[in-house]
């Protein structure tokens, strides 16, 4: 699933760079930034979910996880919230300017196909979460996690999840950084 999320959000990068001549460079900046931040939280989480020599990917392995481990399974299931583009988070945000970027530099038809694999995710996303709080089956135990991944692997998913959700709400700063970002790159070219 996480293959299948990471081209989705690449092919959205793309249609964000479509659209740089009539939006600017700003919505793709702003998409770059919250992909990197969505993508350093669900791949996090992962990670203190792994133990050494495996790897905690496959929908069995997250069973039960959000109510044997609250607190990892609260950042998993908000990461993967963000990724499906759902509100109030940075996805949302996200996946909201580049397709109004997209449709106003023209490109409409890639803008439905963009929005159609952006609803098809969420599904899968669905399925996941389910996974992650259902009740353990009969006879399985609750998954335990890996050895203490220490200060900095927690530092790095509280703070993904807490930039997920306040980039979500309160976007301007970042938004408007990239801009001024882009102004400065641009006048710097030499480029009007």
């Amino acid at each position: 699933m996480m293959a299948y999320s990471s081209v989705t959000h690449v092919g959205f990068l793309v249609l964000a760079l479509l659209a740089v001549k009539t939006a600017g460079p700003g919505p793709a900046m702003f998409a770059a930034a919250a992909l990197g931040i969505m993508d350093v939280a669900v791949f996090g989480c992962l990670g203190l979910l792994s133990p050494r020599g495996e790897d905690a990917d496959l929908m069995e392995s997250l069973s039960g996880l959000g109510l044997s481990n609250p607190g990892v399974g609260a950042v998993l299931a908000a990461s993967l919230l963000t990724l499906g583009g759902l509100p109030p988070t940075v996805g949302f945000v996200s996946k909201l300017v580049i397709f109004k970027a997209s449709l106003g530099a023209g490109y409409l038809w890639l803008s439905v196909i963009g929005i159609g694999a952006a609803i098809v995710s969420v599904f899968y996303i669905l399925r996941v979460l389910a996974a992650i709080y259902a009740p353990a089956a009969e006879g399985q135990t609750a998954r335990p996690l890996p050895e203490n991944p220490g200060f900095t692997g927690w530092l790095a998913v509280a703070l993904s999840a807490i930039l997920m959700i306040g980039l979500g709400v309160l976007p301007a700063p970042v938004m408007d950084a990239a801009a001024c970002t882009a102004r400065v790159i641009l006048v710097g070219t030499g480029a009007p």
